[in-house]
């Protein structure tokens, strides 16, 4: 990336492609519970279809009617439709649209 500031000076900055990132030996989901509820972070795992089995594991250790807070603030590389679908479906009763591509 090339920037120029208002002084016309010029910088080119080299950025890191984040899906090409080397990952932390990390599970794809972290999870704890506490009075607020059962947390899922996201470990950077919306594209990796570990998540899958690893978020299937976890909604099922939630109580009946208890809260589940969802921590998406470390998904720096996105995640793909497959793993979003698997999670999403945990919370619908039927077939949604979810997005649209124009």
């Amino acid at each position: 990336m090339t920037i120029r500031n208002a002084a016309g000076e010029v910088r080119t900055v080299n950025l890191p492609n984040l899906y090409a990132a080397p990952r932390n030996d990390r599970p794809p989901l972290s999870i704890s519970r506490s009075a607020d509820g059962l947390t899922i972070v996201f470990n950077d795992s919306l594209g990796d279809d570990a998540t899958i089995s690893a978020f299937d594991v976890a909604m099922s250790a939630a109580y009946t009617g208890e809260t589940v807070i969802l921590d998406l603030a470390d998904t720096p590389s996105g995640g793909n439709t497959v793993v979003a679908r698997a999670i999403m479906g945990w919370f619908v009763s039927e077939a949604q649209p979810y997005q649209v591509h124009r």
